[in-house]
C-alpha cells in the first residue's frame, strides 16, 4: 500500500524536525552526505559550499543536490540530471519527467526546477497552495535548510496557477520530475549525537552482558533485526510505520547508537504508528 500525501508530508516535517532539534541546518564543505550522516552542520559556509556532491557524480551540495538528497531519502532512488530526457520518460525508480505542465497537480515529493536555476521538493499540496522545502543559499544565510515558499518564504505562499508559469523572482519552471508512490520510508530521520559524543552500544547485548530479545508488537524479534540502530534496514508491518526501538511496548525510553540502554534493560521494542 502507497504512502499518502499527507503522509509523505508527514515525514518530511520529521525530517525538517529532526535537522532543526540537531541544532545543524547547514550543508558545509568537507561533509559528504549519506543516509546516516546527513551532512549537516551548525556552521556556516557562505553561498559556495559546492566541494560535496550528492550522489558521487557531479552535482553541487546546493539546492539541485539537496531535493535530490530528499528524494533518496524517501524511495532510495539517486536522481540525475534530466534536461536531455523527454517528457514522460521514467528517470529512475519511477520517478517521471513532466514538462508539460498544463492542469499538473503538484504532489509532496514532487521535485520543481526552474530556468533561473533553482530546484525544490513539494512539502505539501492541498490543490490551492503548495510549499516547499529546499537548501537555500546566501552569503549571510550560508546553505541553509528552508522551507514554505519558493525562495525561503519570500511571500507567504506559492499559489499553483502561479507556479505552473512562473516562480518568484521570475524563475520559469522548466519541468517537474514526479514522484513515484512510496510503498516504504528508505530512511528515518537520523538520530544525531550531541557534539563530542561518540559512545555506541551494542543493541544485542542487555545490561548483563547476555543475548537480548528484541521484540516487533508480540513478536520475537531475532538477532540482526537490530541492525537500523547502526544504519540497517527498518523492521516493517503492515499498516504501521516503524517509530524505533524503545524499552517498553509503550512508552518508555529510545534507544539509539548513540544513547546508553538504562539500567535493567533486558529488551527493546519496536513501536509503530498506525498509518
Amino acid at each position: 500500500m502507497s504512502l499518502t500525501s499527507n503522509q509523505i508530508t508527514q515525514i518530511m516535517n520529521e525530517y525538517i524536525e529532526s535537522i532543526e532539534n540537531s541544532g545543524k541546518i547547514y550543508w558545509n564543505k568537507g561533509i559528504v552526505p549519506t543516509k546516516e550522516n546527513w551532512g549537516f552542520t551548525n556552521t556556516k559556509c557562505g553561498s559556495n559550499c559546492t566541494s560535496n556532491h550528492f550522489p558521487e557524480m557531479g552535482m553541487g551540495i546546493q539546492c539541485y543536490a539537496f531535493a535530490r538528497f530528499i528524494a533518496y531519502l524517501l524511495t532510495g532512488i539517486s536522481l540525475y540530471g534530466v534536461d536531455a530526457v523527454q517528457n514522460g520518460a521514467n528517470v529512475g525508480g519511477g520517478w517521471t519527467k513532466i514538462s508539460d505542465l498544463t492542469n499538473y497537480e503538484f504532489k509532496p515529493g514532487d521535485i520543481v526546477e526552474t530556468t533561473d536555476p533553482h530546484t525544490a521538493i513539494v512539502l505539501s499540496s492541498n490543490g490551492t497552495t503548495v510549499q516547499f522545502l529546499e537548501l537555500w543559499t546566501r552569503e549571510e544565510y550560508g546553505c541553509k535548510l528552508a522551507y514554505g515558499n519558493f525562495y525561503n518564504g519570500i511571500t507567504s505562499r506559492a499559489h499553483v496557477d502561479h507556479l505552473r508559469k512562473t516562480v518568484n523572482q521570475g524563475g520559469t519552471v522548466k519541468h517537474v520530475i514526479k514522484c513515484p508512490p512510496i510503498e516504504q520510508v528508505f530512511v528515518e530521520p537520523p538520530e544525531l549525537p550531541p557534539d563530542g559524543t561518540t559512545s555506541t552500544i551494542d543493541l544485542y547485548r542487555n545490561h548483563t552482558s547476555t543475548d537480548t530479545a528484541l521484540y516487533k508488537n508480540d513478536l520475537e524479534y531475532t538477532a540482526g533485526s537490530g541492525d537500523v540502530i547502526n544504519g540497517g534496514v527498518a523492521p516493517t508491518r503492515t499498516g504501521y510505520r516503524f517509530l524505533g526501538w524503545y524499552t517498553a511496548r509503550t512508552g518508555g525510553t529510545k534507544v539509539t547508537k548513540y544513547s546508553d540502554i538504562p539500567e535493567g534493560t533486558a529488551a527493546l521494542y519496536a513501536q509503530w504508528c498506525e498509518l
